[in-house]
């Protein structure tokens, strides 16, 4: 058959031309040459798809086949042959199959005929993927013997003449080659069992290695210095990063590892070693394909050939990014001790300094040479009784760390308060070696809190107590002595027509004059005596020592009024006041100090409403305040039955934008006939009475209901500030009262800010703290109301959940004019900045005040310059053009 199929294809085919022949000529010697190199270069049994490998492609056919004999059947009289398959398929791109299989197969026919076979047609009654459609075999031949058979099938298009030559040419080659193979196979089978065992013995002693490559993270490395090849083991691929790189990439890929800056000093480095022997011994960082980088370190030597000329260079790489981090840190915490602005001592076990900081040498004056080996006592200011010291030395002596506010001295004798904690360091048997002193320099905060402290309690303009602290002091001291009729006269003055001077002289004068009064009024006094600023133009003074009211009078009517009445030199300008003085005194009228303040005040009225210029005891008979307090509070308990109450809004401005960005809402009392109650009168009443709280629960109601009303008529809405009293506060249901109204309305709690006094948070802070933490975690925003006129510490801020800080009006109100002042603002919103927190500032009244506060970045302004309270309808009116009118 195959005879008949090769005269055909030759009756076709054309006689070939010597360019043909030349091309055909060519294709054969690179085929044998590479079918050569391939039966060289290639081990063991690799050589057959290799083989089969080449012909695909020279005959360009997606399946080839190569069978050779390995025995033979003596029963049958037929060889086996062992057949490697070579096939290109969508499924399976390259795919190796052996398999046995009798010699008389699909593959093994007609071969007793030792003629070629060429078929376009294919072979009937054959399924498969190994099913020839076009197929060539060509035999193997050893003189008359047939060692195997090749073959290729499946070609898209026809095989020729010209194809089945090439192959023929091509078993020519593979033949002999082929015997060679299969008498290697034969005579060194036992040399490969001995080989197999050598090698299990190598690769167990390759797999030590290599673990133990892994646990130090050491791997090694070869470079052939005249070849340039580089070879790696596992885990110097792991470090690098090179698990998968083909060896002829590995030189390249390997120099890219290598951090840029580093590159050319490691290359140095190789050129160095080579020229010179010494060995290669220096870190760098590498970069990884992810990004991330590690810390290598290489040692490298250099290994003479054959020819005694150092040709190959071994070396080991370790990943020693661990102990790099290790060391940066101790290098990063010994730099953050030395730059520290915080104090940090170490001693021995026997307390002699062996280490300070330089915020030590700071902080204390002293040097180092005065310091080192030294005890600490040397800082001992002589404050603390030898009981604080001996309680010191037995904590820390016993293993445990002490901690408390030390006063030391420095070098000059200036007070040092530092917050301290002394902590033992123990060896690895438990025995205290050493002690670490670290400390916080309180002395700055504590001033600048005593500063806080005189700016809250004290007068900004004059210098002198204000009326809160005023109060508390008197609160906070005995009342005289029984037996004496009169110990103790708290006067209240207060300068006549003083509104209309300001009219007439402007601020500027009469805050001089007002001035000029405090300092006479403090030379009319003594140390142990109080003189404070109650308000615009009214002083209190409280002085002890009377006898008798008759002193009293002496004192008020010859100093007092006498020293008020001298002329006041205004800027060349002759100012000539009267005043208006009240009088009340212990233990005569009231036990309770602020109650005898508020009689003061009474007289003081009496004084006033007599036409000026005199002083007036208090009499229980000029207790008109008490009758307008009842009468206030008669008036006010059906108010709210009356819807007498009103809510009106005033917005605060964004700084950033100018527009506004929430509103507070102020509860006004209309009494009927339509006049407005002023808040100062009727506010005092319901928190006096704890009527504040029913109130402030229809405040509640009445803002949820309007935030409502806006919202369903598509109006602009913003986040309304709403005033929580300090009785209120007291009460632990407040969270679940102000969610059920805002349920029942569908308000989300992000459109209602809590506002809060600072006097409210300091009476319990664990029940402020756990109310705090219930607010927010409903979403309300918390502010702190009237910040920076409370007793409290700043330290609160840090462990309370606020959101915002509302400036008291006090402040904003000199903030032009009084230094003080202007520097307790600055403070407040750096500190709010800091903390995380936003600041209002209350009482903005004009464009000075409003450019100055947005020099300091405040973030919210409200006041009169901005927008007055007003009703809800001319609120929503206000907003609406506000908010919808270009930025």
């Amino acid at each position: 058959m195959s005879n008949n199929i090769l005269q055909e294809k030759q009756s076709i085919r054309p006689t070939p031309s010597l360019e043909q022949q030349l091309r055909l000529c060519k294709k054969k010697l690179n085929a044998r040459h590479a079918i050569a190199n391939a039966f060289l270069k290639t081990r063991g049994d690799e050589v057959y798809p290799l083989t089969l490998s080449i012909l695909r492609e020279l005959l360009r056919s997606p399946l080839a086949c190569l069978g050779y004999e390995v025995q033979r059947n003596e029963q049958r009289g037929l060889p086996v042959a062992e057949c490697v398959w070579e096939l290109s398929h969508p499924l399976n791109k390259r795919t190796a199959h052996r398999q046995r299989q009798s010699w008389n197969s699909l593959w093994g026919r007609d071969l007793h005929e030792k003629e070629p076979l060429l078929s376009n047609t294919g072979l009937q009654g054959q399924q498969g993927l190994l099913c020839p459609r076009r197929l060539i075999i060509a035999p193997l031949l050893q003189g008359d013997r047939v060692l195997g058979q090749v073959a290729v099938a499946n070609r898209d298009s026809d095989y020729d003449v010209e194809d089945l030559e090439l192959l023929r040419a091509l078993c020519d080659s593979i033949a002999p080659l082929l015997l060679g193979r299969l008498w290697i196979h034969r005579h060194f089978s036992r040399l490969e069992s001995t080989i197999e065992e050598r090698t299990r013995e190598l690769q167990k002693s390759l797999l030590a290695l290599k673990s133990a490559q892994s646990i130090g993270r050491i791997g090694s490395v070869e470079l052939d210095l005249v070849t340039g090849d580089l070879h790696m083991s596992e885990e110097a691929l792991r470090i690098f990063g090179l698990e998968g790189t083909s060896i002829d990439q590995l030189p390249d890929v390997f120099n890219g590892r290598v951090h840029p800056d580093h590159r050319d000093d490691r290359q140095e480095a190789l050129r160095r070693a080579i020229e010179t022997g010494v060995p290669v011994d220096k870190s760098f960082p590498i970069i990884l394909p992810d990004g991330t980088s590690r810390w290598v370190h290489e040692r490298c030597e250099l290994l003479p050939g054959q020819s005694g000329e150092h040709d190959q260079m071994i070396g080991t790489f370790q990943d020693i990014s661990e102990q790099r981090l290790r060391h940066e840190r101790l290098a990063m915490f010994s730099m953050a001790v030395e730059q520290s602005a915080y104090w940090a001592v170490i001693t021995d076990a026997e307390g002699t300094i062996i280490y300070a900081n330089p915020a030590v040498f700071q902080l204390s004056g002293f040097s180092g040479d005065e310091l080192i080996g030294k005890k600490p006592h040397l800082l001992a200011s002589g404050l603390h009784p030898p009981e604080f010291y001996e309680e010191l030395w037995a904590t820390i002596r016993s293993g445990r760390t002490w901690r408390s506010i030390i006063e030391n001295r420095t070098k000059t004798g200036d007070r040092l308060l530092l917050d301290m904690t002394i902590q033992p360091i123990k060896d690895g048997h438990g025995s205290i070696t050493y002690f670490v002193s670290t400390a916080r320099d309180l002395t700055a905060e504590r001033e600048y809190e005593n500063r806080i402290r005189h700016v809250r309690d004290h007068d900004s303009l004059t210098g002198l107590m204000n009326r809160d602290a005023f109060v508390a002091t008197l609160e906070s001291g005995s009342t005289p002595p029984p037996g004496k009729n009169c110990g103790t006269a708290i006067v209240v003055l207060d300068l006549d027509r003083f509104k209309m001077l300001n009219d007439v002289l402007g601020n500027t004068a009469c805050d001089e004059i007002l001035k000029h009064c405090a300092s006479r009024l403090q030379a009319l006094i003594s140390s142990e005596d109080l003189l404070a600023r109650l308000g615009s133009d009214e002083f209190g003074i409280s002085r002890g020592g009377f006898s008798s009211s008759t002193e009293v009078a002496a004192f008020v009517g010859e100093k007092l009024l006498k020293a008020m009445a001298e002329p006041f030199d205004i800027d060349g300008r002759e100012v000539t006041l009267t005043a208006s003085v009240g009088i009340a005194c212990f233990p005569d009228t009231f036990e309770c100090p602020s109650r005898v303040v508020e009689q003061a005040h009474l007289a003081l009225e009496r004084a006033r409403s007599m036409g000026g210029n005199r002083y007036t005891f208090f009499e229980s008979g000029m207790n008109k305040h008490v009758a307008e307090f009842v009468d206030t509070l008669h008036s006010m308990r059906g108010a709210l039955a009356r819807n007498e109450f009103e809510v009106h809004y005033q917005p605060y401005i964004d700084l950033s934008t100018g527009r506004p960005a929430g509103m507070e809402a102020l509860v006004r009392w209309r009494k009927p006939g339509g006049k407005l109650v002023p808040p100062g009168r009727f506010i005092p009443v319901l928190e006096e009475t704890g009527m504040i709280g029913e109130v402030g629960q229809w405040i509640l109601r009445d803002v949820a209901r309007q935030l409502r009303e806006w919202i369903n008529h598509d109006l602009p809405v913003l986040p309304v500030s709403i005033n929580i009293s300090p009785i209120q506060f007291q009460d632990r249901d407040l969270p679940a009262k102000i969610q059920e109204v805002l349920q029942h309305h569908e308000i989300p709690s992000e459109l209602v800010v809590l506002e809060i006094t600072e006097s409210s948070f300091m009476e319990d802070l664990d029940y402020t703290k756990k109310i705090l933490n219930c607010f927010q975690t409903s979403g309300f925003k918390i502010s702190v109301d009237d910040f920076g006129t409370g007793y409290s510490s700043l330290a609160y801020l840090k462990k309370l959940p606020v959101d915002n800080l509302k400036i008291d009006i006090s402040f904003i109100r000199y903030i032009m004019t009084d230094p003080d002042s202007a520097s307790i603002v600055t403070a407040i919103i750096q500190m709010a900045s800091s903390l995380g927190l936003r600041t209002i500032a209350e009482g903005v009244e004009n464009q000075q005040q409003y450019a100055v506060l947005r020099i300091l970045r405040c973030d919210f302004v409200q006041g009169f310059l901005c927008a007055r309270p007003m009703p809800a309808p001319d609120l929503a009116r206000y907003l609406s053009a506000q908010l919808t009118s270009p930025a």
